[in-house]
């Protein structure tokens, strides 16, 4: 495997042809983008929230008068220091760019938001299907079930939060990237192709976009591993997926020597009262486990009574489901195929959540469920 050198490009006419231009995936594509916009198109005539207007003002002073504040704001933590170090340039940027189209038209921010939320769905389909067909799965039930996975994600009420909320296109846009990370970087790793100059710009974007892309890197190993079929052993395949990593995990300590210098700091996060407040709870938070509730039922456990007839026909779903795996796992033992799949879902969806350790679980209600969006793709 060409592993060392890095050339620049994304997978070329082929991977075009075969992967994106097939008819069949157009009609797909377009009906997880049909799926968005009909679940979200509401949020188009929201106004701002919250922190959103924050962002109004200081974009009214860049583009009239102080334009200096751009580069500042570039070059600074995002948002208040006294309350959390986190560095996002590149979401200031992409407000900045709204707001020279727009103005302060609230019309413009939120489509630009669904439309990432839909490029985060058409991706995460094309990345599932890869996953499938290069672990052995019935050319058939690939573009099924990754569009049954794509289409849900996209119309998942969990997402209402970083949909709606101008200031999570942090979250829309890391996620785009970072599954197109995986996309790109394991359709190269199939070809026997080096990672490419423009894989390692996705991942860093990613990074500059929000921090807890830099998980990725762990997703993308998994995946990988996954993909390679060659090795003849488990360390064989780990030094092989390790040597073809091997620019993203050069571009990651170049982010983070970066992110010390604007930040001071290589953690960050929420700091102060609050910080201290969320972190002195954090671990009972973490194993109380109604944060895993608050996914799979995708409802303000607030605004519905405990006994509410829709969230126990959830629950009833997932026992059942639960139940099933279990015999079918004791009666027919899956094959190696089904249980790699499933350990890759896992380890990916524990790595996406990791970052967010800080508040998990801190509210029962729909409020934060940003922090779920990567980890639910």
């Amino acid at each position: 495997m060409k592993s060392s050198a890095v050339s620049d490009g994304l997978p070329g006419e082929k991977l075009k042809s075969s992967l994106f231009l097939n008819p069949s995936n157009l009609i797909v594509v377009a009906g997880i983008v049909l799926v968005s916009f009909v679940s979200y198109w509401k949020s188009l005539s929201c106004f701002f929230f919250s922190d959103d207007l924050l962002c109004v003002d200081y974009l009214y002073k860049i583009f009239n008068g102080q334009p200096q504040m751009l580069l500042e704001r570039m070059l600074s933590p995002w948002q208040d220091r006294s309350i959390s170090l986190l560095y996002r340039p590149l979401c200031d940027l992409s407000l900045a760019l709204d707001y020279l189209i727009w103005a302060t038209n609230s019309f413009g921010f939120h489509l630009t938001n669904l439309l990432m939320h839909s490029a985060a769905s058409v991706v995460l389909y094309f990345f599932l299907r890869h996953l499938l067909r290069n672990s052995g799965t019935n050319r058939q039930d690939v573009t099924v079930c990754a569009a049954l996975a794509a289409g849900i994600f996209a119309a998942s009420p969990l997402h209402v939060e970083p949909v709606l909320w101008i200031v999570c296109r942090a979250d829309l846009a890391s996620t785009v990237l970072v599954l197109a990370v995986l996309l790109f970087a394991s359709v190269r790793f199939c070809q026997e192709k080096s990672l490419g100059i423009s894989v390692c710009i996705l991942y860093l974007a990613a990074l500059l976009f929000k921090e807890s892309a830099a998980c990725s890197a762990g997703i993308l190993f998994a995946s990988l591993f996954i993909c390679d079929t060659k090795a003849s052993s488990y360390k064989q395949k780990a030094l092989s997926v390790l040597r073809f990593m091997l620019p993203v995990l050069l571009v990651t300590p170049i982010y983070f020597v970066l992110r010390f210098c604007v930040l001071g700091t290589l953690i960050g996060g929420y700091v102060g009262s609050l910080g201290d407040a969320l972190s002195r709870n954090g671990f009972s938070r973490i194993v109380d486990l109604d944060w895993a509730a608050l996914i799979g039922l995708s409802a303000n456990l607030v605004v519905f009574p405990s006994d509410c007839i829709i969230l126990n026909l959830l629950r009833s779903i997932y026992l059942l489901l639960a139940a099933f795996l279990l015999v079918r796992a004791v009666i027919a033992p899956w094959d190696a195929r089904t249980t790699t799949i499933l350990s890759f879902l896992l380890i990916a969806s524990i790595m996406a959540l990791v970052p967010a350790f800080q508040v998990i679980g801190v509210t029962p209600t729909l409020n934060n469920s940003r922090i779920f969006y990567l980890a639910s793709a």
